[in-house]
């Protein structure tokens, strides 16, 4: 639904800073289900660790588990809290959606710092990274491998297995990762693959971001699937530049789709749209360390 997608957007900006009210209203009618697609049988189920520092301004780091879906020839990249708050809100799909109670299960749903999708097509030599802006699920590819490796002489035991070391730089980061022939599973965390076994470890320069293998399971039946209603394909720069501007400036691209929002603080009080405008931001800037620079 339009008005129940519009507040979940919108939430996952003010959520994290602190509990307001937030109502929204919009003048136009509903939009179709969901619909979901199976690209491929599951074979395993990857779990990492990922810890990271969100903010440039302090050292502060966060945690969240983070899925891998491997199949034969295409995996799918995910935050697990991120699925499970999505699952709780998909409950309230329908033409009049209790708001009060989607609301307050907002306010107890999983907190996830990544709300996007990655799919690594390995025939199709395609990574495809999928987000939604405000109200566009944009998508754009890049090729498959996105990095170039250098493997390197150096072994170590990683989480329980004989590992070999890697190299390589992406997105403004340069990583070293940890791989094992162990578990001859050509993928990893985030975008990067093409190694010759799993990647157990990997971590930036800086160890900004650091993913850490927590656990693998083999699944006897399963499906690797996604939503693929109105995708809207994009260069990876449009991306950038759309995500961009609903960052600075989230009411302009709201108010030009019809909405109307209220929020209010913990007392009561209505904000006006400068107030919720600085809280937004105040709140984004807390944000200003994406694992690409660029």
């Amino acid at each position: 639904m339009k008005k129940l997608h519009l507040i979940l957007v919108f939430s996952l900006f003010v959520l994290h800073a602190r509990a307001q009210t937030i109502s929204i209203v919009r003048s136009s009618g509903s939009s179709a289900q969901d619909t979901t697609t199976v690209l491929e049988n599951l074979h395993y189920r990857v779990t990492y660790n990922l810890t990271f520092q969100p903010s440039k301004d302090t050292s502060a780091t966060q945690q969240e588990k983070m899925r891998l879906l491997v199949g034969d020839s295409i995996s799918l990249f995910y935050s697990q809290n991120a699925f499970l708050r999505d699952s709780i809100i998909a409950t309230f799909q329908g033409d009049n959606p209790d708001m009060t109670r989607m609301m307050a299960a907002m306010q107890t749903a999983p907190k996830s710092m990544f709300s996007y999708e990655i799919i690594k097509r390995t025939q199709a030599k395609q990574v495809v990274f999928r987000e939604s802006v405000f109200m566009d699920k944009l998508s754009y590819t890049e090729p498959l491998p996105a990095v170039t490796w250098n493997i390197t002489n150096e072994t170590a035991t990683k989480v329980g297995y004989m590992c070999q070391k890697a190299t390589t730089s992406y997105g403004g980061r340069t990583y070293d990762a940890w791989f094992t022939f162990q578990i001859p599973i050509q993928d990893g965390p985030y975008k990067f693959s093409g190694l010759p076994g799993l990647i157990v470890e990997m971590y930036d320069a800086e160890k900004h971001y650091h993913f850490t293998l927590a656990g693998i399971e083999k699944v006897a039946k399963g499906e690797i699937a996604v939503n693929e209603s109105k995708l809207l394909k994009v260069s990876k720069e449009k991306f950038v530049e759309m995500k961009a501007d609903f960052t600075e400036n989230p009411f302009k691209m709201i108010n030009a789709s019809g909405a109307s929002i209220t929020m209010k603080t913990n007392d009561g009080k209505e904000m006006s749209q400068k107030e919720m405008t600085n809280l937004v931001k105040k709140n984004q800037s807390k944000r200003n360390n994406p694992i690409e620079l660029k």
